[in-house]
C-alpha cells in the first residue's frame, strides 16, 4: 500500500469517526468547573454513551463538542442562569463530580426552559439530570413537548453509580424535525429545581430505500414512520403505509437481516431473510363498494415490539441498537394470482433504548 493509500485510509476514517459521533452529546452543567470538572470520557452516565463531555457554565449558552471533542454547530441556551455546588455531597469521583455542581432553576418563575438549535434532524433519546444534591427527596419536573414520554418528576436518595430512571435522571424519546429541541424543567412543591446535566443519544433517522409497486389503481405505495424507536417506551413509533387500496387486509413485515431488491408478486421485497411477519392489518379508508387508494396500514412498532398488541415478535425489537428494515405488504385484488398484493418500498431504522 503506497503513502497516499495510507494518507487516504487515515482521512477516511477520521472522517467517519466524526460522523459516528457527531450526532449524540454529553453535557454537564454546574458553574464551578475547578472544584467539579466534567466528568472524564470514559463515564458513561445512565446512557452508557463514553466520550467527551461539554461544560456548560453560566449563562448557559454554550456550543456543544461531539463525542470526540470535535466542534458540532449544536447551540444551547437556557432561561435560567443560576447555579450552585453542594458542597456535603458523600458522592465520590465521576459522580460527584457531575452530580453535586448543578444548575438551580428558582422556584418562582418556572418552568425554565432549555433551548438545543441546530440539531440533527433524526431521532433521539434524551437523559435529562435532574437530581437534588442535598439528597433530601426535592424533585423536579422535567418535560418534552415533541416526546411521547410523559412529564417525570425526578428525585429520591441516591448514593451513586448505576444512575437510577426517576431519581436521577428523566429519559424522553423523540424526533427532531427542524433541528431544535425544547426540554422544560421547574421545582417542585415549592422547592427550586435542579439541571446536573444531558446526554443526548442520536438513534438515527429513518432510512427509505428500494423501490414500491405501483398497486392496480395507479397509485404508489409509501411507508413512512412518526416517533421514535425504542425498546422500553412501549409505544410512540408508528409505521404508516399510505396510498394503499381501502379496507383491504395487509400486514408489516421486518427482518434483522439487512435490505434487498428481490423481485416478489410483481414487485421488490425489500427485507432480506429472516422475514417475519407483524400481526394482521387493516387498511380502512372510504367505506366500500368505493375503491381507492385511502387505506393506510398503521402499526406502533413499539408497542407490537413488547407484544401488547398481540402476535409474537422477534425479540431483537426490544435490543437497543438492532437494524431493523421493514415493508408494508397487502392485498390487491386488481392484479391476478400470484401478483395480486400491495408492497411498499423499504424503511430502516435503529431500535432505540
Amino acid at each position: 500500500m503506497t503513502h497516499m493509500q495510507h494518507t487516504r485510509l487515515a482521512i477516511a476514517f477520521t472522517a467517519l469517526a466524526s460522523l459516528a459521533s457527531a450526532q449524540s452529546f454529553n453535557v454537564d452543567v454546574g458553574d464551578n468547573t475547578i472544584l467539579f470538572p466534567p466528568p472524564i470520557d470514559t463515564y458513561g452516565g445512565a446512557a452508557g454513551q463514553t466520550g467527551h463531555w461539554t461544560p456548560s457554565v453560566h449563562p448557559y449558552n454554550t456550543a456543544l463538542a461531539n463525542l470526540n471533542g470535535s466542534p458540532s454547530p449544536a447551540i444551547t441556551s437556557s432561561t435560567s442562569s443560576a447555579s450552585y455546588s453542594y458542597f456535603p455531597s458523600t458522592l465520590t469521583g465521576e459522580d460527584r463530580n457531575f452530580m453535586v455542581d448543578i444548575q438551580d432553576l428558582p422556584a418562582i418563575g418556572g418552568p425554565w426552559s432549555w433551548t438545543f438549535t441546530n440539531l440533527q434532524n433524526g431521532s433521539y433519546a434524551l437523559y435529562t439530570y435532574a437530581w437534588a444534591p442535598e439528597n433530601n427527596g426535592n424533585q423536579t419536573r422535567v418535560q418534552v413537548a415533541i416526546s411521547s414520554d410523559p412529564p417525570q418528576d425526578i428525585g429520591g436518595f441516591w448514593s451513586g453509580s448505576p444512575h437510577v430512571a426517576g431519581v436521577t435522571y428523566a429519559l424522553h424519546h423523540f424526533s427532531v424535525t427542524n433541528g431544535t429541541l425544547v426540554v422544560q424543567a421547574e421545582g417542585l412543591a415549592g422547592h427550586d429545581g435542579s439541571i446536573n446535566g444531558f446526554q443526548f443519544v442520536f438513534l438515527g433517522s429513518t432510512v427509505s430505500y428500494c423501490t414500491a409497486k405501483v398497486n392496480s389503481l395507479g397509485c404508489l405505495p409509501s411507508l413512512g414512520a412518526t416517533g421514535s424507536s425504542s425498546a422500553t417506551a412501549g409505544s410512540g413509533f408508528v409505521l404508516s403505509g399510505t396510498n394503499v387500496r381501502n379496507n383491504k387486509a395487509g400486514l408489516v413485515i421486518y427482518t434483522n437481516g439487512g435490505r434487498a431488491a428481490v423481485v416478489f408478486q410483481g414487485g421488490f421485497r425489500c427485507i432480506n431473510t429472516p422475514v417475519r411477519r407483524s400481526i394482521a392489518l387493516n387498511s380502512g379508508g372510504a367505506p366500500l363498494p368505493a375503491n381507492d387508494c385511502t387505506g393506510v396500514y398503521s402499526l406502533d412498532m413499539n408497542a407490537f415490539a413488547i407484544g401488547s398488541l398481540g402476535g409474537i415478535p422477534a425479540a431483537y425489537l426490544t435490543q437497543p441498537g438492532t437494524l431493523v428494515d421493514a415493508q408494508c405488504w397487502g392485498r390487491d385484488p386488481g392484479f391476478p394470482f400470484p401478483n395480486n398484493s400491495t408492497l411498499t418500498q423499504g424503511l430502516e431504522f435503529t431500535v432505540g433504548p
